[in-house]
């Protein structure tokens, strides 16, 4: 093995070493079989640690080792205890390929592309994609698509699954952003119950049956499990069978079971409407069309504003607001009020 001057350690079973022309410093390495570089703890005590098959570094006179290529099996680790500043961190990423710029003589790392099936790992979050760039000192990590017929990244977060063309991961918090071609899916049974972040389990609207799946489509989603929030954006769809919601913007709040929508609404839920004159009850499509929508959970109370237009078997309804009142199921109507 060799030691760097800043105390970077690489191991391998075999190995060439250069040194600077003064005899002073390591000038390059390859390496193969076995590799392991261990880099010095960050700021922050996080331990880092890559391992594969094979490993070329190379630099300069004025910063030594500063650039390293890995090939084959690459596992990366990065460890952190919990802090009264963060929380513990255990991060693994796998790929075929990485190539990583680093501080001058190997003292850090700085950034981290890696290439060919790449997987993340860290607690309950998973990721796939064909690319994944890692921004230490920014703390980002972006997975991308690789080409027309590339596999478009996804992200498991306990019960959430978010597909898109490319993902952005909050490495020092919870948040996830897609954008192009997004899709979404959620099985609320699971979701979210992440001890780490102290989440609660997930709520969702008494409108949906929270022993199915719900699924998505949009432009683009930030997600932020910390807090709840799911906000979906450009020509935004919700749906649940034939329960569904769309919107320019539609957002879900998974810790009240809140939702709501606006720009070009447009809604389809299943009501239970009793009958007088059959004295029976059944469940019927009611179609809402308006400028804005807002589902208030604990009030089982859906309004409609601006432009509000009601289709459904037991008869239609406009006005410039529609709210719908439900009873303590949440699907039996209890009343509507035009106004």
């Amino acid at each position: 093995g060799v030691e760097t001057a800043t105390g970077a350690q690489i191991r391998a079973g075999t190995m060439k070493v250069t040194m600077s022309a003064d005899g002073t410093d390591v000038a390059a390495v390859e390496a193969h079989d076995g590799v392991v570089l261990a880099l010095p703890d960050s700021a922050d005590g996080a331990s880092q640690e890559i391992r594969a098959t094979g490993l070329v570094s190379q630099g300069t006179p004025e910063t030594g080792l500063n650039n390293v290529q890995f090939t084959e099996a690459v596992e990366y680790r990065e460890q952190r205890a919990a802090t009264a500043a963060g929380r513990a961190v255990s991060r693994v990423i796998r790929a075929d390929r990485l190539e990583a710029g680093v501080k001058p003589g190997l003292s850090g790392l700085l950034t981290a592309q890696f290439l060919g099936n790449v997987r993340f790992e860290e607690d309950s979050r998973t990721a796939t994609a064909d690319e994944v760039v890692y921004d230490v000192i920014g703390g980002v990590i972006t997975l991308n698509t690789v080409g027309e017929a590339g596999r478009g990244p996804t992200v498991t977060d306990d019960g959430i699954r978010i597909e898109g063309s490319t993902l952005t991961l909050s490495v020092d918090g919870s948040a996830i952003e897609a954008i192009d071609d997004v899709r979404s899916e959620l099985t609320p049974e699971t979701a979210p119950s992440d001890g780490a972040t102290g989440i609660t389990e997930s709520t969702l609207p008494a409108l949906l049956d929270s022993a199915q799946q719900t699924f998505a489509t949009a432009g683009g989603l930030t997600y932020d499990p910390d807090v709840g929030q799911a906000a979906y954006t450009g020509g935004a769809r919700l749906w649940q069978g034939e329960t569904s919601f769309a919107g320019d913007t539609v957002s879900l709040d998974d810790q009240t079971g809140g939702l709501s929508a606006s720009g070009t609404v447009t809604t389809t839920i299943q009501l239970v409407r009793f009958h007088e004159s059959t004295g029976e009850s059944a469940v019927s499509l009611t179609r809402v069309a308006a400028d804005e929508f807002l589902y208030d959970e604990a009030a089982r109370q859906a309004t409609y504003d601006g432009k509000a237009v009601l289709l459904s078997d037991a008869g239609d309804m406009k006005a410039d607001r529609i709210d719908v009142f439900l009873q303590a199921d949440g699907r039996t109507l209890d009343r509507l009020e035009a106004t």
